[in-house]
């Protein structure tokens, strides 16, 4: 009997398969979660310009820069979080 004929092996190999296309999906959205951290940096940014060219408000600028800054915070501890699990 060749082992591939087994149960046992064949369900092995599918778990093995599975674990590695969560575990891929995982960095994938890691990656993602960089990328969106930046994207909040970038507009953090855009705010600053924006309050300097006279074009937002200070006040409300300063409660979007806030904003995004609790937003970057969050997606780094989401990213700690999957580092742990992977």
């Amino acid at each position: 009997m060749k082992f591939e004929d087994l149960e046992v092996w064949k369900r092995s190999s599918r778990l093995c398969a599975d674990l590695y296309k969560h575990f891929q999906d995982i960095k994938d959205f890691a990656r993602f979660l960089q990328y969106s951290k930046g994207s909040c940096g970038e507009l953090r940014t855009q705010i600053y310009i924006g309050i300097d060219i006279d074009y937002i408000e200070p006040a409300v600028g300063k409660k979007w820069i806030q904003e995004t800054k609790e937003l970057s915070a969050m997606l780094v501890g989401l990213s700690k979080s999957l580092r742990k699990i992977n």
